[in-house]
């Protein structure tokens, strides 16, 4: 079965550092419909400059951060 999404949300484990590499591998995999959100809690990790997402929103919470990125199919 072929499954695309409209909301993901991503917390994967800190000391890990692999949010960059899921978010490749979302698009690469045809994962995503356009204009999806992807939601991601991270503590330190930088969210690289990606053509395929906006960052559309960005809150600290205490030590957390959660952004909210918005899948741009190009």
């Amino acid at each position: 079965m072929n499954y695309k999404f409209d909301i993901v949300y991503l917390d994967p484990p800190y000391n890990m550092k692999i949010l960059n590499k899921v978010l490749i591998y979302l698009v690469d995999n045809q994962l995503l419909n356009n204009n999806a959100l992807v939601i991601c809690e991270v503590n330190d990790e930088y969210i690289e400059d990606n053509i395929n997402y906006q960052i559309v929103n960005k809150r600290k919470y205490n030590d957390k951060f959660i952004y909210i990125l918005k899948f741009l199919k190009i």
